[in-house]
This record gives structure tokens, C-alpha cells and sequence, in this order.
């Protein structure tokens, strides 16, 4: 799914969603912050990528400070995903004590799958950047 497709299903998710949410239910107060950190995170994406795309000059270092920045926002995102999918698993373990039906897990289920999916894909982007940037330097030494 492409970050356009992946926006999308999370805006229809949290449109569709928001009357069952519980704020005593752990999974939302956490998905709350992942999309917060999301949005953030595609805006820094946005701003490393036309800087490394030559859309927008930077120094060097306004544009280290973006992939560094990038980077852990990233990874924090990440811990996120796997708190949510801690909380899935003890769902899923009793689902009659948290009354969640199976199609909400489902959805749940869903919404981290695409998020990991848009999270692989901004990192995918800054490792081959990397990789590129590196090889090219070692091609150029003797």
C-alpha cells in the first residue's frame, strides 16, 4: 500500500472508529500518539526528501539534522506499533473480558499493518539513500 493509500485508510479509520473509542482502552490512547508522531514524522520526511531530491537547498547539516531527526522519530513509531501490538495480543488471549469482537481486532490489526507498512517505506527510502551515497563515494576513492 502506498503512503497515499496508507493516509487514507487512517483517516477513514479514525472517522469511522471515534464513537467506539474507550478512553479506557489502552489501544487508543497509544494510537492516538502514533498518529500524532506520524503526522510529524511525514512532515520531517517530506522536508528530508525534497532536501536530498535538490528540490530545496540545505547545508549538509540541516539535512543530517533531518535524516537524524527522521530517523528516531521513526523508531519511536515503532515502539508504538509494538505497544499496540502487545495490546491486540492480550485481547486476543480474553476477548470476552475486554468485550473487543473480532472484527475490531481486525481493524486494529489492520490500522498497525499499514502504519509498520508506511514506516518500513520512509526508512527503505533513507537506507538506500544511504547505501547509494556510500557506494558512490567508495567508487570515487582510489
Amino acid at each position: 500500500m502506498g503512503t497515499l493509500e496508507n493516509q487514507i485508510f487512517v483517516s477513514d479509520f479514525c472517522r469511522n472508529h471515534t464513537d467506539t473509542m474507550s478512553l479506557e482502552d489502552p489501544f487508543f490512547v497509544v494510537k492516538d500518539e502514533v498518529m500524532k508522531a506520524l503526522t510529524k514524522t511525514r512532515g520531517l520526511y517530506e522536508r528530508w526528501k525534497s532536501g536530498e531530491d535538490g528540490r530545496e537547498f540545505r547545508t549538509l547539516e540541516e539535512q543530517e539534522w533531518s535524516a537524524t531527526e527522521l530517523k528516531n522519530s521513526l523508531r519511536s513509531i515503532e515502539w508504538d506499533l509494538e505497544d499496540l501490538e502487545d495490546t491486540v495480543q492480550i485481547v486476543e488471549k480474553n476477548p470476552t473480558k475486554f468485550r473487543i469482537d473480532g472484527a475490531e481486532l481486525a481493524v486494529r490489526k489492520g490500522f498497525i499493518d499499514s502504519t509498520r507498512e508506511e514506516v518500513k517505506i520512509m526508512k527503505d527510502k533513507i537506507d538506500n539513500l544511504k547505501q547509494s551515497q556510500e557506494d558512490s563515494r567508495s567508487a570515487l576513492s582510489p
